[in-house]
């Protein structure tokens, strides 16, 4: 009985600490895009000391990577880019394919953005938003991309049309 009990406190302790890892990870991915540089980073450092990974920092003029590379989580990249105002227009996530499809999910269940599809891989935010997702895969490198499109709205509702969407997208008149 005594093994019962230490295998099913062993199962509890896992189940927990898997748990705690899910929560992380999805607190992390959450966006970032119209956040300055110093927040990105501070945002960034202050996730590295609460799950105490080991990542580093790579930082140029127009962007920040943070590369994990600790052992609780599979090696990713997230890249962060910034305008001339060093406001954040992009986040692009290089991870594992089950990775990828857990941010891009998330993303998409954010509703304030009103997420229109443009195919499998694309999808664009109401005007309001003004974000394009889109994930792709290439020689087994998988990548989910955030980015804020700034155009006036009638320049927004042309990219839209471009892209074979206009009509589903003007329904609305929020667009």
């Amino acid at each position: 009985m005594i093994w019962l009990n230490r295998i099913l406190c062993t199962m509890r302790k896992t189940f927990i600490i898997i748990l705690v890892l899910s929560l992380s990870i999805t607190s992390f991915s959450q966006g970032f895009i119209g956040d300055t540089r110093d927040k990105v980073k501070s945002k960034l450092g202050k996730y590295i000391n609460q799950e105490n990974i080991t990542a580093s920092f790579q930082e140029t003029d127009s962007t920040v990577t943070l590369h994990l590379q600790d052992s609780k989580f599979k090696t990713a990249d997230f890249i962060y880019e910034f305008n001339y105002n060093n406001v954040c227009v992009a986040e692009i996530k290089h991870a594992c394919d089950t990775c990828i499809k857990k941010y891009f999910a998330e993303a998409l269940s954010y509703k304030k953005y009103h997420w229109i599809q443009i195919n499998s891989t694309t999808y664009a935010s109401k005007y309001e938003g003004q974000l394009v997702i889109h994930t792709l895969s290439e020689n087994g490198i998988f990548s989910l991309n955030i980015r804020k499109i700034d155009l006036p709205k009638y320049q927004y509702r042309q990219y839209l049309e471009h892209s074979g969407i206009h009509s589903r997208a003007t329904k609305n008149d929020s667009w």
